[in-house]
Parts: C-alpha cells; structure tokens; sequence
C-alpha cells in the first residue's frame, strides 16, 4: 500500500491547466466497463458526500473527488448540469467553464485526485437537480445532487407529456416501432428512429431496471403514481437542444421526440432523470432513491438487419 505516496499530474483543459492530486489506493465502490471503472464523489466543505444541500444565496464551492483506473491512455471531459441543462463553472480556482477536457493516464494501480473544489455561482432556482458528468469514450458516468437555494424565488415548472402504453415486453421490438430500422436497445431502455414518422421513440421498463437491485421489491409493493422524467439529448457526447419533460404512471411507457433537429442519427443518445427537482429524504432506502440517483442513458442507434 502506497498510502502516503502522491503524485501530481498537470492535466491540460482546453486552454487551462488543471492541477489534480493523485493518490493510492481506493475502495471498490464504482462504476466498470472492461477497460475503465470510475468512482465521483461530492461533498461539502465538511467532506461530508452531498446528496441533497441547503445554501441561502445563489453561490457554493463543493469538493469533488474523482477515482479511476484504466488499462488505455484517453481523454475524459467533465459537464456540470443545473435543472438539466450545462452551466459554467470553475475547478481549483481556475476560469469559469462549460467544459473541463483532460488526460486519463493508463495505470496498473488506482488513482485517486481528491479535495477539487468545484464552485458554482447560477443557483437561483429553489431546487437545482445537479448532475455532474464524465464523458470517456462512448461511456457516461454521472453524480446526480440537489442545491436548495432557500432564498430563490424561481421554481421550475416545467411542461410534461404524456407517454404511451408498452403492452410488449420490449426484448422485441413493440407495436410502435414496426416502420422503424434504427435501434438502440440497453438494458430496460429502447430507442428507436421511425423512419414513416421522422421521430424518435424512447421506451422504458423499470422493472427491467430495477430487476437485479435490491429495490426490487420496494418497487413491486408501491403503490401506483404519476412519476415524471427529464429527457437531455446528446450528440456526439455533447448536450444539445431543449430538455424534454415527460410523465407516466406506468413502470412500462415510451415517448417520442421529433428527430429533425438531431443528426447524425446514429451519433444521438437520450439520458432520463427520473423525479426532476422533485428528491427529498422520504426517497432514502425506497426504489426512488435508486431510481433518482442514476440516469438511463441510451446507447447510440444501429442499423438494424433485414
């Protein structure tokens, strides 16, 4: 254990350089694919990790800790969302931005970069649903967090939709997608392009998503509710467009989105945030905490076989 060992690596960030302090080792608490597995973690200046805070004024610095290993050199990207949407903000002192890019170094061992102050100074709604993102190759990993502003006298009121009934267990393409050829299917999320219609249809099975967690079974024993979501467009690992609200009050529903501002198509993918503005503590040990606390993410459309 190399646990007095420090590193410092000067990561470059657009025309900023970013200092990030590295260290050994970590806990095993993250999120994997076969060549990069990442920890985030935000907290206060207490060090206390942030799932929802309280502020009186439009402003806060939270430190951020970032966790990774990776068998391949790459670069990673840092977005912070407010309400859903990017904001600028500054890392360690350092120009305000909308976007952080810097180096992920090949490793055999874990790195750690701890105690990033992240200030933030667009507050000025009552609840601001926070997410911060890492955009790795074709990967998205998220931190999702709530800022009370108890001084805002903005709140967010948003439209929503309505989806449609999936009658079809989705494995198979369900009755609205049969004029369609291009798919991305995740597990519990389908999105498809309708070619007749020049739309986008989004389908979600929650319990297919919550099927192997332990809140399975707070979920089955629910009782029925209209519970919302906040639909962010990405194209090419980059935000765009308008955030799209939607609801439903079944565990199995799609929503569809007009395609004619997005292209190239195969490049687009869809990240739903359950319950937005809406957490509170009554979420804790239920299905909504889980639910709440990490987006679906769409993967990118393919050309489906004849």
């Amino acid at each position: 254990m190399k646990k007095n060992k420090i590193v410092i690596f000067v990561v470059c960030i657009l025309i900023l350089s970013l200092t990030l302090i590295w260290k050994y080792p970590v806990n095993d608490n993250q999120k994997q694919s076969k060549s990069f597995s990442v920890e985030m973690i935000v907290s206060d200046q207490s060090d206390l990790p942030i799932t929802s805070y309280s502020i009186n004024n439009n402003s806060i610095d939270i430190l951020f800790d970032l966790i990774y290993s990776s068998d391949l050199e790459t670069e990673g990207k840092l977005v912070l969302l407010k309400n859903f949407q990017p904001i600028p903000f500054s890392i360690n002192g350092g120009s305000k931005k909308k976007e952080y890019e810097f180096s992920i170094f090949k490793t055999s061992e874990e790195m750690i970069s701890k105690n990033n102050v992240i200030s933030i100074n667009s507050l000025d709604s009552n609840r601001n649903d926070m997410c911060i993102l890492l955009f790795v190759k074709d990967s998205i990993y998220t931190y999702r967090f709530q800022i009370e502003n108890t001084n805002a006298k903005n709140n967010i009121n948003p439209e929503f939709t309505n989806t449609y009934n999936v009658t079809t267990d989705f494995g198979e393409k369900s009755q609205f997608f049969s004029s369609s050829n291009m798919l991305g299917l995740s597990e519990g999320v389908l999105s498809v392009l309708d070619n007749s219609s020049n739309n986008f249809y989004c389908a979600v099975d929650l319990e297919k998503i919550l099927a192997d967690t332990s809140a399975i079974d707070s979920y089955k024993n629910r009782k029925k509710e209209l519970n919302r979501y906040a639909v962010v467009p990405i194209l090419n690992n980059q935000i765009i467009g308008d955030v799209f609200y939607c609801e439903s009050i079944e565990s199995r529903f799609a929503f569809k989105i007009s395609a004619k501002d997005f292209a190239p198509f195969d490049s687009i993918r869809f990240m739903i945030f359950p319950y937005p503005n809406e957490f509170n503590n009554n979420f804790l040990k239920t299905y909504k905490a889980f639910l709440w606390s990490d987006p679906y993410i769409t993967y990118n459309l393919f050309q489906e076989e004849k």
